[in-house]
């Protein structure tokens, strides 16, 4: 009876614990919602204001949290405003995580592509990326593109220098 007494304890423990994990969990994907939405208010900020925003941006420490500001701030609805894309991007040449670099390069190229004026920047974060497997994987959703540019392949190419063996083989396949 006691052990059963202290099983049933124990197992409303757990789901206590679980319900308030469940409700910071709720919180701060709200909380998440809520900046993306003031910031997306924000998108037509002047270049003073922009560059006050990503001074401030530079000093967060967390890759992981920089890169969900970034994320926040490139249009998920349309493309974004090309200064504050080239912004992000310049950002993102920061992030010491290959792994939210790439992320974040994905994101762009998902959202807003990489012609025109975004190129250059693009290509900066992709050709830092040390590790092989996550330049390879930003570079091989560019070549999936329908709509990439010579000067858009020729930017992978170019950027492919350094990477070898797998990751270099399955870019060249794509």
């Amino acid at each position: 009876d006691e052990r059963q007494h202290l099983a049933q304890a124990r197992l409303a423990e757990l789901r206590d614990r679980a319900r308030r994990v469940h409700g910071v969990v709720e919180k701060r994907v709200g909380q998440t919602e809520s900046v993306r939405d003031r910031i997306g208010r924000r998108r037509g900020m002047d270049e003073h204001n922009r560059a006050a925003f990503f001074a401030v941006t530079s000093t967060i420490d967390s890759d992981y949290e920089r890169h969900r500001v970034l994320s926040a701030v490139i249009s998920r609805d349309r493309p974004s405003d090309p200064a504050l894309l080239q912004s992000a991007l310049s950002q993102a040449t920061s992030l010491g995580s290959d792994y939210e670099a790439a992320t974040f390069l994905l994101e762009v190229l998902k959202q807003n592509g990489v012609e025109g004026a975004a190129r250059d920047p693009f290509f900066k974060v992709a050709g830092g990326l040390g590790s092989g497997y996550e330049r390879g994987r930003v570079l091989q959703e560019v070549v999936r593109k329908s709509d990439a540019s010579v000067d858009t392949l020729r930017a992978v190419l170019q950027t492919s220098k350094g990477m070898s063996g797998y990751e270099l083989s399955q870019l060249l396949q794509s």
